[in-house]
């Protein structure tokens, strides 16, 4: 168990969630401030304590990683919807040109998540909604989809790269299959961005046809190894699963990938605003990332330019 919560804390989070729930069956009217307490202090009470949340510092991350200014962004298990927190502009409104659907089938998760994001008109907050299962009723033209999808158990789930022989679904892993939908409902040239179990990447059997197939559909921008400690407060007990943030784009060539450690533990948040950068500056073709190194609580990087000043032209 990770050391993240104490006994009192955890005790303390489980009340406040059910009391939440009921609160919301027996149609209490929450004020604003409530609402906003529920994004910072609800925790996934399922019994196979199966929600860890993703830590603001994470989401704000993605969000500064993907330089997300406008568009329509997905989230396709939700939770209560952190990764809509760093898109909020003022209480009740999103950055302008941004809209976001959430979807989340958890019950309780959903019904917090409803509540919590009721004010805002850019965000479609869709509960009891199970994204597997009803994947058709999903549509496909997400400029960004965003997520921490559930790392164990299995579903049956049809996928082109792993289906029993007479064309019907096989059981596949849940997150496996979560990635598969993500490619999926993401448009031509958009940005995937999940927080993965460390495994995805050289897991073999069929995670390794998974990763076969994604060749075929996205192209690998960036690995961000994280901290063994990231979701050590999160959910009910926490936990120290390796994990690591992993961006895709849709319909574009395989180039060279972007491979960023943190590693200033210090100023984290100052790491990860210059590592944005660099990965922004990385993306745009225009430059070529040589190194990344940390030093004193500053990433340092050379950079080469690729083009020729306002001509456009290849050096």
């Amino acid at each position: 168990m990770a050391k993240g919560k104490g006994n009192k804390k955890v005790l303390a989070s489980i009340n406040y969630s059910i009391d939440t729930v009921k609160k919301i069956k027996d149609n209490y009217k929450f004020t604003i401030e409530e609402k906003q307490d529920i994004l910072h202090k609800f925790v996934g009470t399922s019994p196979d304590n199966n929600s860890y949340f993703t830590p603001d510092v994470i989401c704000n991350w993605i969000k500064q990683l993907l330089d997300i200014q406008s568009g329509k962004v997905a989230d396709l298990s939700a939770g209560v919807g952190s990764m809509i927190k760093p898109l909020v502009e003022k209480y009740g409104s999103l950055q302008d040109g941004i809209t976001f659907e959430a979807y989340e089938f958890d019950t309780n998760n959903s019904a917090a998540g409803e509540i919590a994001w009721s004010d805002y008109s850019q965000v479609n907050y869709i509960g009891d909604f199970n994204s597997i299962e009803q994947h058709e009723e999903i549509p496909d033209d997400y400029l960004y989809i965003v997520g921490n999808p559930p790392f164990s158990g299995s579903i049956p789930y049809w996928c082109e790269w792993n289906h029993a022989k007479n064309g019907k679904a096989k059981n596949n892993n849940i997150c496996d299959a979560f990635v598969d939908l993500s490619v999926r409902k993401v448009k031509d040239k958009g940005f995937i961005a999940l927080v993965l179990p460390y495994g995805h990447l050289y897991k073999g059997n069929a995670t390794a046809k998974l990763r076969q197939w994604m060749k075929s559909q996205v192209a690998l921008k960036g690995v961000f190894p994280l901290d063994q400690d990231t979701f050590a407060k999160a959910g009910i007990n926490g936990t120290t699963v390796g994990t690591c943030l992993v961006i895709w784009q849709k319909g574009v060539a395989q180039e060279e990938v972007f491979f960023g450690e943190l590693c200033d533990k210090d100023d984290i948040v100052k790491e990860m605003e210059s590592m944005a950068r660099q990965f922004q500056l990385f993306l745009s073709g225009d430059y070529e990332v040589k190194y990344l190194s940390d030093s004193a609580s500053r990433l340092r990087g050379k950079v080469e330019q690729k083009i020729k000043p306002w001509t456009g032209e290849a050096i």
